[in-house]
């Protein structure tokens, strides 16, 4: 069964903030994240905590984030173990009703090639890139049984494992590589 994304998800934007260096709540912008979408450790740019209702734009346990603008439009899930976090206004905010869907599995589904394609289908038409809200709403998302929805977010991350082993045993290889030929060249 499919449903359109506007029925089983609320979408919001991230919020452009005053930011600053100085501690307060970290401040998401699209660079703080690697070429797959994965976060990268550190934060330098924080909103102050004094700001009169900042809290309200604050990520909630589960919350996607879409990048909607620019030429990557991975998704990310938060996790509330990083803390308070403030997204720009690059990012859709995706808050999946989780009775009806796994934050996990709506993640892994809009980082999949083909749904990939069909965002950067939605953002052209522009000099950088940008997906309308209205178009996004509107994007079809199958909605397999909870079950089967959490045996695909655990078949994710045990690939995701998989690959940051294979990963490891390749810089491994690079370094023993490097050792050796060092070693022959200073014979």
């Amino acid at each position: 069964m499919n449903k359109k994304l506007k029925s089983i998800a609320g979408i919001s934007f991230g919020t452009y903030q005053k930011t600053s260096s100085e501690a307060g709540i970290p401040y998401l912008l699209a660079n703080q994240f690697d070429e797959g979408g994965r976060l990268i450790a550190g934060f330098e740019q924080f909103v102050p905590s004094t700001v009169k209702g900042v809290e309200k734009h604050c990520l909630q346990n589960g919350d996607l984030l879409l990048a909607g603008k620019g030429f990557r439009n991975f998704s990310w899930q938060y996790n509330k173990q990083l803390g308070q976090i403030i997204p720009s206004s690059l990012f859709f905010i995706i808050r999946p009703d989780q009775s009806l869907l796994l934050p996990g599995f709506l993640n892994v589904f809009l980082n999949l090639p083909n749904t990939q394609s069909r965002l950067r289908i939605m953002g052209e038409g522009t000099k950088i890139p940008s997906i309308r809200k209205t178009e996004l709403e509107e994007l079809r998302i199958p909605v397999p049984t909870l079950e089967i929805q959490q045996k695909i977010v655990e078949i994710h991350r045990l690939h995701k494992s998989d690959i940051a082993l294979t990963e490891s045993i390749i810089n491994q290889k690079k370094n023993l590589f490097t050792g050796v030929v060092n070693n022959l060249i200073t014979e």
